[in-house]
Formats: structure tokens, C-alpha cells, sequence
């Protein structure tokens, strides 16, 4: 845990925000702030291990189900930014108002140490704050250095959910309204017959073919094209890996396949 990255990057003569100490204690509070940089994101941040462990959420955070948002890590912020609020100045690293969202206390609901959760890349969570309520997973995609946040199917769920904005954005919207990804299809695609010089693979590997496993293969960073991988006893074919189906967050089926 270290405040290093966050401090090189500010000057403090210049922004309001606070240089911070890491702390000897925690309370386990988060923090979920509305940022207007030059792009509109919130900032989710969980009090851990001293310091304050912080995401950017583009969207922010929802409380549907159904719909996941990218979380990409940023530095380490110190604990007194839960309360931080101000403009911070045009020239200055994330110049932009910075609202509380919300706020409130979160409780570890897999196992009792979150740092080591957050090390692991898997932290299930319960808020408590003024909008967030419930359950909420929070896990990294991975080897990539990028997470995922998704809201828990519990009695706080909401499918219809949109978030509101403290303050309108760039373009006058006043709110961000939920919109579940799904994979789109393609009624125009014409049946072909197959050509005799297709290959068809044996659902068993071949004599003397050494295939890697699953798990091997999803460790492997930046999949492209096909693979066969052995499942069990049998060999199974994986196509097209780099193709993406989330084209906002840029997930492809190889993430997909991960998660």
C-alpha cells in the first residue's frame, strides 16, 4: 500500500485535494464519487489495507444485475479523500468538479481479510450506503489489469434502475440510463454448404497431439484466432478468440470464455 504514485502526480500548491498519510486503521468505508474531468466517470473507492483502493467506473455503478461495468484500477488514494469535494484546477492531473455520489460502509461477505481478497482479484461485497444497497462483486478479468463490477441479485436489485446525476453532463443528460449488452445477430447471414476440403476434427486429440488445458490456455495473455484445448479426455475447439462482443468495453469472447 503506498500514497507514492498519487502524490507524485498532484501538486499540492495548486489542487485542494488532501496529501493524505496512510492510516494505521480501518474502518471499512467507501466512497463513490461523481468525477466531471474532461470525460464524465465516477470513482468507487474501498478502504483498505490504510489507503483508499479505487476504481473509474465510466458509467458508474449500477443496481441492475444484469448489466456489468468496467472498473479500471487507478493509484491509491489517501483515506481522507472520503470526504474530498471541490473543482480541481484546469492544468492539474483530473481537473474537474469532484462530487460525493455517495457513501457509507461496506462488509466483507467471502472471506475476513480485504487485502488479501484484493489481491486475489475477488472481493464480494455488502454496502451500505445512501443509493448503494446490497450485494456487489467486484473481480479483476483475469491477467488483465482490469475489473469488473456487477450488483449481487438480492432484495436491492433494481432492473429498471438509472443512475442520477449530481450535475448534468457535457451534453445536458441528467441521468445514465442501463443498457444490458447483448450479443448481436445476424438474420441476413445465408447458409453455405460445407466444402468437402473442410477438415473435421476428432472430438478425442490425436495420437501423440499434446494440447494445452483450459486453464492453461486462458493464462496466455492477448488470445487471437483458434485453439484446441483438451477438456477431460476430449479436444475441444475454441475459434475466433480476439473477436469482440462488447465493443464499449472491449471484451471479447476470450474474456468472455474467462469469466
Amino acid at each position: 500500500m503506498s500514497l507514492e504514485t498519487y502524490q507524485q502526480k498532484r501538486d499540492f500548491r495548486q489542487t485542494p485535494e488532501p496529501r493524505g498519510k496512510i492510516a494505521k486503521t480501518s474502518k471499512h468505508r467507501f466512497v463513490c464519487q461523481e468525477h466531471h474531468a474532461s470525460n464524465l466517470h465516477f470513482d468507487f473507492r474501498l478502504e483498505i489495507g490504510g489507503v483508499l483502493k479505487s476504481w473509474s467506473l465510466k458509467k458508474g455503478p449500477s443496481m441492475n444485475p444484469e448489466v456489468r461495468r468496467l472498473a479500471v484500477p487507478t493509484e491509491d488514494h489517501p483515506v481522507e479523500y472520503l470526504e474530498f469535494q471541490g473543482t480541481i484546477p484546469k492544468g492539474n492531473y483530473g481537473a474537474g468538479e469532484h462530487m460525493i455520489w455517495d457513501a457509507g460502509r461496506y462488509k466483507l461477505l467471502d472471506g475476513n481479510d480485504p487485502e488479501k481478497q484484493f489481491e486475489k482479484g475477488k472481493l464480494k461485497l455488502e454496502l451500505d450506503g445512501r443509493k448503494l444497497k446490497g450485494v456487489f462483486n467486484l473481480f479483476r478479468l483475469g491477467e488483465r489489469e482490469q475489473w469488473l463490477m456487477v450488483k449481487g441479485k438480492d432484495e436491492y436489485a433494481e432492473s429498471d434502475w438509472s443512475l442520477r446525476l449530481l450535475k448534468p453532463d457535457k451534453s445536458g443528460a441528467t441521468s445514465i440510463v442501463d443498457q444490458p449488452k447483448t450479443e448481436r445477430t445476424h438474420p441476413t447471414v445465408q447458409s453455405r454448404k460445407v466444402s468437402k476440403a473442410v477438415v473435421k476434427k476428432s472430438a478425442k486429440p490425436d495420437k501423440g497431439e499434446k494440447l494445452p488445458t483450459l486453464d492453461e490456455l486462458l493464462k496466455s495473455k492477448n488470445l487471437k484466432g483458434d485453439a484446441r484445448v483438451k477438456v477431460g479426455k476430449y479436444a475441444l475447439e475454441l475459434t475466433s478468440l480476439d473477436r469482440v462482443y462488447w465493443p464499449d468495453e472491449g471484451y471479447t469472447k476470450a474474456d468472455l470464455i474467462k469469466y
